[in-house]
């Protein structure tokens, strides 16, 4: 995805703040535009666009924000390894909602509190807003970064708040059960692998298991997660997104979970995943990637009535049956589906724009379908037997 435009809401001119009467974080003030870039552009070309944008009279550095997270949370891009998450978020925004995906981007005068690191960094502890680097003032880094990052990892520490780790830098990784409880304060756990990497990060160990997540984390991302469910007593209220794809998980958690802030869940190519918990509680959910999913027999009626809910991606779903709820969802948007059984269902989903049968073994399409009046996109590639 190397050949787009992408957009961003830049911000320059104002700082990030308490509000007085209610004390919450806002950003007030200055100058807001919109920019495209090139996908490929690198990170000293951004820079450079950037601090054109506002005619900058001195040096410039740039965060951005995660859809559904607050300003406290931001991400400084320090380095070309920075500007490639960045825009493998703007990937995978752009990927649900290609029509109106925006990130926004906050630059700030000055270098930025890590400027000093801009080489290509394999695990970013990333910064706090407006402030210093979230690594312990306690730690010192060691030369070999790789050892530094690794030992933070696994041992924990109280002062983290963020963490990046691209896994594919490492051949070995044993984390302890206790490693994220003892990071209270953790809110951005991404654990990823490179799309052109080995796939080193099934090596990481958990042999005692893995406690539960802090209860401030708002951002999960773990690829090829290798335990079959998420730890006992996971509910951490404030998560906003969870990606586990290609991971070994069977079952997610136990019971119903009071998940009300989670807007995403991405599960994609979990071969193992057969079952999923109910959704009842998680009323903000918009977007369910389940693709490549192919030991799931049944989707939990919940999931199909949830009142937000506009993407459901269910291809290559190979043993799942029909979809079943007596309430259906009047915002899904975009259904995916490699459908076995009959599609009546369907029309029952009022709201749908697109909607994906690919390789889908039905013979005919059920004539409610024209009930589908918002329906813009109908794919039927490889439905050979219609």
């Amino acid at each position: 995805m190397e050949n787009y435009d992408v957009k961003f809401l830049c911000s320059y001119g104002s700082e990030i703040h308490h509000r007085p009467n209610d004390k919450k974080i806002s950003y007030v003030g200055g100058r807001n535009k919109l920019h495209y870039v090139n996908r490929g552009i690198d990170f000293t070309a951004m820079l450079a666009e950037l601090s054109a944008l506002f005619d900058a009279a001195s040096d410039i550095h740039f965060k951005y924000q995660l859809p559904g997270d607050d300003f406290d949370a931001l991400i400084s891009v320090t380095s070309d390894n920075g500007r490639n998450s960045l825009m493998l978020e703007y990937d995978n925004l752009y990927r649900d909602f290609p029509k109106t995906a925006q990130m926004r981007l906050f630059i700030f005068p000055g270098n930025g509190p890590d400027s000093a690191s801009t080489q290509p960094f394999p695990a970013k502890l990333k910064s706090k807003v407006n402030g210093g680097a979230v690594v312990p003032p306690q730690i010192t880094p060691m030369k070999d970064e790789i050892e530094f990052i690794q030992n933070i990892v696994k041992d924990g520490t109280d002062s983290i708040e963020s963490i990046v780790f691209d896994m594919s830098q490492i051949a070995d990784l044993q984390l302890n059960a206790d490693t994220f409880k003892k990071m209270p304060k953790l809110r951005f756990l991404k654990l990823y692998i490179p799309s052109k990497s080995d796939g080193r990060l099934n090596k990481l160990q958990l042999p005692v298991g893995l406690k539960p997540f802090p209860s401030k984390l708002r951002y999960l991302e773990w690829d090829a997660y290798p335990l079959p469910s998420l730890p006992l007593n996971f509910c951490p209220e404030k998560l906003v997104t969870l990606r586990i794809r290609n991971s070994k998980l069977k079952r997610l958690w136990d019971g119903v979970q009071n998940l009300v802030n989670l807007e995403e869940v991405d599960l994609t190519d979990s071969q193992k995943l057969v079952e999923l918990p109910d959704f009842s509680k998680t009323d903000n959910l918009k977007s369910v990637h389940l693709s490549g999913c192919r030991s799931l027999r049944h989707v939990h009626p919940s999931l199909l009535s949830l009142g937000k809910l506009e993407l459901l991606n269910l291809l290559n779903c190979a043993k799942l049956e029909m979809l079943e709820t007596k309430m259906h969802s009047k915002s899904l948007k975009h259904l995916y589906i490699k459908s076995r059984t009959s599609l009546s269902y369907v029309s029952h989903f009022s709201s749908l724009r697109k909607l994906l049968l690919d390789g889908s073994p039905v013979e005919t399409l059920p004539v409610s379908i024209k009930h589908l009046t918002e329906l813009k996109t109908l794919s039927l590639k490889g439905c050979k037997m219609l």
